[in-house]
């Protein structure tokens, strides 16, 4: 099979593009692409910087991918681009505006082999000198699997290795439910919508981790991070010991849970638990997705939805009182994430989905 020639044109550090470039790392170290880095223009090492890129499939397609939490589309890229691929993708919203935009799928932060940063920092020297040089370090210390681990970093490849995520189907006769998750901050906000929204994200996971403390004792595992703001605002829901949030010990107690719980993320978003849920093949109770994603994906299949917490609690119940919906809700997930979530095959599927639609 000929290779795929993949020209990056616009690319960033932020960390919700490492998805991404896990996908393309994968895909090249087992020969189906070859990746080709130019020079970019605002080049930026912030992890919280711009969250797209722009390649060339080819030397012919432009294709844009968008992994902004929120339903904005860039007008300039999406002139510029042939498909444009959106992480928080609405056909209700995106279909009426162009039938370049194309649902990508689900997103957590994940690591991988070959992801090419060295390649980035080279091609892109001038704008790195412009940086401050321990932000050029830090994030090869990220990326390195072997100094990532030494150093403990949360953030780093050592505990989001891509691997670390991946489970299969186990059916347990006391299945244990998960929910480590965290508020935000409502300052400084000015927008009163999105004030509005966080709060709203704020009560509607306290009152779940309440009512499924209470609901059931002995099976429930969750809580608040301990940051500032929440102990001082929220701290009835908080888990004081902010060790157990590191990756490697969430990871590990959500491989030995069989039920995740994920509710809404910033902007509507799908957020990043979800996926994690996925790739560890749970059964998943899920507020309702405002986000569609592509493949074989729904409520009843994959998750049960919810609206309000009550409802949370009996959709747990359903699960925890019925093992065959458990399982074949983890086996709907396992397969899943095989076909259309491991960053490999995210990445492979946009690409054919443009060689197929490209005329």
């Amino acid at each position: 099979m000929k290779r795929l020639i993949i020209r990056f044109e616009q690319y960033f550090e932020s960390i919700h593009l490492y998805q991404l470039y896990s996908g393309f790392g994968l895909l090249e170290e087992n020969g189906k692409i070859a990746c080709v880095y130019e020079p970019t223009r605002s080049y930026c090492l912030n992890k919280y910087g711009p969250s797209f890129l722009k390649i060339i499939l080819n030397d012919r397609i432009k294709i844009a991918y968008d992994m902004d939490d929120g339903d904005g589309i860039i007008s300039e890229i999406l002139d510029w681009c042939d498909f444009y691929f959106k992480r928080s993708y609405s056909q209700d919203t995106h279909g009426k505006i162009s039938n370049k935009i194309q649902p990508l799928g689900l997103y957590y932060l994940v690591y991988g082999p070959n992801m090419s940063l060295t390649k980035r920092l080279s091609k892109n020297y001038p704008s790195i000198r412009r940086n401050k040089l321990t932000e050029t370090v830090k994030l090869q210390a990220l990326h390195s699997r072997k100094l990532s681990s030494i150093l403990s970093l949360k953030g780093g490849s050592s505990v989001n290795w891509y691997k670390k995520f991946e489970g299969v189907p186990k059916l347990q006769k006391d299945p244990k439910i998960i929910f480590m998750t965290q508020v935000w901050k409502p300052y400084p906000i000015a927008d009163r919508q999105i004030l509005e929204e966080r709060l709203d994200i704020n009560k509607m996971r306290c009152e779940c981790i309440s009512l499924l403390r209470k609901e059931f004792p002995g099976q429930f595992y969750g809580g608040i991070y301990p940051d500032e703001y929440a102990l001082a605002v929220h701290r009835a829901f908080v888990i004081t010991d902010e060790r157990v949030f590191h990756k490697k010990n969430y990871l590990t107690r959500m491989h030995s849970s069989d039920i995740g719980i994920a509710t809404m993320g910033l902007f509507g978003s799908n957020g990043g638990k979800l996926g994690e849920y996925v790739a560890g093949a749970k059964s998943i109770v899920s507020e309702k997705l405002r986000y569609q994603v592509p493949g074989d994906f729904y409520n009843g299949h994959n998750y049960l939805e919810f609206s309000t917490p009550e409802e949370c609690v009996s959709q747990v119940q359903k699960l925890v009182d019925d093992p065959e919906l458990r399982h074949a809700m983890m086996k709907h997930n396992h397969e899943y994430y095989l076909a259309s979530l491991r960053p490999d095959m995210l990445i492979w599927n946009s690409l054919q989905r443009a060689l197929e639609l490209y005329k």
